[in-house]
């Protein structure tokens, strides 16, 4: 009679490797104070796990805004589709146009997709199981389409009365594949088996090149185009460091779940830029309060 031998299938491994590990600096002191840093080597059970090499930790990372991308291009088709679908966009905003001033209400349908988008992003961000296929990918594009109708709605209304609207949400869309092309052509630069400089000085090109043009043709719009490459960049910073995050081991990531780790940095820079621009209307309202106080004070 044969004897039967059960194997435990082999665990994907993490994404975070020896050499991040054993990192020292500035930056790992930081991340480990500010609670940041969230693999434990010392820990039986993760310490047992096996770890990525370099090329493999890249190959994730490329996966990874691959897949952020594709999000902010379906974000981008749902802001055209509302700008032409008529009855779509009403369905969730109504407004009316009183000469140049415009009325928004947001319709029930609306705070129900905003209910449901949130806490989808919840249970993506808590729930550890929801990272295993398929359950990722049909999180993902259920997430997706929802902050799609949930941010789509809204700017498509905004531009709807604008000639130039069509125009915008190229720019735009042109910048964020840029972006996003350059930082995949940056971590393909640090590839073992492929040296990626030129694409990444034709994305830096590329980048300027399509600014230039715009300028050129919408000089009126200069300061809307600045605003955006400063956005743009912002938020390219703030990816890279998120990057840097999951390297040194944030949410103990495995190689397989690239599709998680797309929307877990959505997530977090979203709700950091979120709480960024409201301490920065509180920083405003309060420097115009203590202003009026100081002017009140001299008059004294």
């Amino acid at each position: 009679m044969q004897e039967v031998i059960e194997t435990e299938p082999a665990q994907t491994p993490f994404v975070v490797t020896e050499k991040d590990i054993n990192e020292q600096g500035i930056f790992s002191q930081t991340s480990k104070a500010l609670g940041w840093y969230q693999y434990f080597p010392e820990s039986p059970i993760v310490a047992s796990q096996q770890l990525s090499h370099h090329d493999q930790q890249m190959l994730f990372i490329v996966k990874l805004y691959a897949f952020l991308a594709f999000l902010f291009i379906i974000q981008y088709l749902m802001v055209i589709i509302f700008y032409y679908s008529f009855n779509f966009r009403e369905s969730l905003i109504e407004y009316q146009k009183f000469g140049h001033y415009q009325e928004y209400n947001y319709t029930t349908l609306y705070w129900v997709f905003l209910a449901l988008t949130i806490i989808l992003g919840l249970v993506a961000y808590i729930i550890k199981q929801t990272r295993r296929y398929p359950t990722n990918l049909i999180l993902y594009f259920l997430y997706t389409f929802g902050i799609g109708c949930v941010l789509g709605a809204p700017y498509a209304a905004q531009l709807y009365y604008n000639n130039h609207s069509l125009m915008i949400i190229l720019y735009q869309f042109c910048m964020t594949i840029c972006t996003f092309g350059s930082l995949i052509a940056y971590k393909f630069k640090d590839s073992e088996f492929m040296n990626a400089s030129y694409f990444l000085l034709i994305a830096i090109i590329l980048d300027v090149f399509i600014v230039f043009i715009f300028i050129i043709i919408y000089i009126d719009y200069v300061w809307l185009i600045i605003v955006s490459i400063i956005l743009h960049v912002i938020y390219a910073a703030l990816l890279l460091f998120e990057i840097r995050l999951i390297q040194r081991g944030k949410f103990n990531l495995r190689q397989d779940e690239y599709i998680s780790g797309a929307l877990l940095i959505y997530l977090e820079v979203t709700i950091f830029l979120f709480f960024l621009v409201l301490f920065f209307f509180i920083f405003l309202c309060v420097a115009f309060l203590v202003m009026i106080g100081f002017l009140i004070v001299n008059r004294k």
